[in-house]
């Protein structure tokens, strides 16, 4: 078949919507966007087939951004190339209106999207990176990629002129997630939240705990044991599983991680998590081996929960636990993704659930969370 790629006209915005409406579920429409002066289609004869959804905008440091939205592929028409070849018109009309970054969002275990977008450059932005490049910008950043509920997706950069980048060496990424889940615990541990301001004792803090009198550092420091058995664990599986495995840091997400803690008492951990290492592989492939990865680092917390009966410490444990079994996003995304769906929907996200700043995960997880709380609170 014979495709031609452009800008769409102003008059096919109706056809490109109807297209978007057919491609995913009804729960995406409200954060649909389309900027026929941003947006590449691909044609067959003068039928619409396929898009890219862009948006541009400019930053307080004189930075000019290009933002990679919405991938759309008639079923019919997929497997023929055409989101590769979206991509890359995208890239190109980003580079020639001046854009001085181009950015998208990928899952850290999309193994089509991380293949597609490290063939034209791009790489994976470390929080440092982004504050350092984008400044004060970057909450504008977030704001129009919509990534401040979002769970382990990467922001992935190109810059133009391309620069070479440093890949961060392992331990750091962790010793900061680390760092920063202490820091959310510790108002935990000291019924600092809200709720406890307006309804006190509602939430016992840790001088209540049976290992406050032995050591309250220990108390402190669970989210250095829980993480480390967690991610240690997941490495070791990986590593009989004879699969090279790298841990990164999650960007996102910390709004709630901070959140929770200073309104209700309730820890909302940030773990960040392991992924299979650079991206020549294949989810059809590897689904197994994450699942038994994911698995692992789920039994290895069960395990590290059995000496801290009746510790406000299990508040912690329990709800990392709990993410990790129950929800999509802890610990791997895609582990339920079927083939022939990387170019139908949304271009870095699953097709099939709403995205995290749809808000729908969200108010499911809050209520859950709170009653997990009190349960372990008082059974634990």
């Amino acid at each position: 078949m014979a495709y031609t790629y452009a800008l769409m006209q102003e008059d096919e915005t109706p056809e490109v919507s109807a297209l978007m409406t057919a491609s995913f579920p009804k729960s995406y429409r409200r954060i649909f966007f389309i900027k026929p002066e941003h947006t590449v289609v691909a044609r067959e004869g003068n039928q619409v087939v396929g898009g890219m959804n862009m948006d541009v905008f400019s930053l307080p440091n004189k930075r000019k951004v290009g933002y990679l939205g919405w991938l759309y592929v008639e079923k019919d028409h997929q497997g023929q190339g055409i989101g590769n070849a979206l991509t890359e018109q995208a890239i190109a009309h980003l580079k020639d209106v001046g854009c001085t970054d181009i950015i998208a969002c990928v899952e850290g275990d999309n193994s089509s999207s991380l293949k597609q977008f490290a063939n034209h450059g791009f790489t994976i932005m470390s929080i440092r990176e982004q504050v350092s490049r984008f400044g004060i910008g970057l909450l504008k950043v977030n704001k129009r990629a919509a990534r401040f509920f979002d769970m382990g997706y990467f922001l992935w950069h190109l810059s133009i002129p391309e620069e070479m980048v440093e890949e961060p060496r392992d331990q750091r990424p962790f010793a900061f997630t680390v760092l920063c889940n202490i820091l959310l615990w510790y108002p935990c541990l000291k019924g600092w939240n809200l709720l406890n301001v307006l309804f006190p004792g509602t939430v016992a803090d840790w001088t209540q705990d049976p290992f406050y009198q032995r050591s309250p550092l220990f108390l402190l420091l669970v989210p250095v044991f829980a993480l480390t058995v967690r991610t240690l664990s997941m490495e070791i599986s990986a590593r009989i599983q004879q699969t090279e495995v790298t841990f990164l840091s999650w960007d996102t997400a910390w709004l709630l991680g901070v959140l929770l803690p200073l309104l209700v008492g309730i820890p909302f951990p940030v773990p960040g998590n392991v992924y299979i290492a650079g991206t020549h592989w294949r989810n059809s492939d590897m689904d197994s081996v994450l699942c038994r990865i994911a698995r692992t680092g789920q039994l290895a917390l069960a395990f590290l929960c059995l000496p801290l009966k009746g510790s406000i410490a299990l508040r912690y444990c329990y709800t990392l636990m709990f993410l990790d079994s129950l929800f999509f996003f802890y610990p791997f995304h895609r582990l339920q993704l079927q083939q022939g769906e990387e170019t139908r929907g949304r271009f870095v996200h699953h097709p099939v659930r709403l995205r995290p700043d749809g808000h729908r995960d969200v108010v499911v997880i809050l209520p859950i969370l709170f009653l997990f709380s009190i349960i372990s609170s008082i059974y634990g």
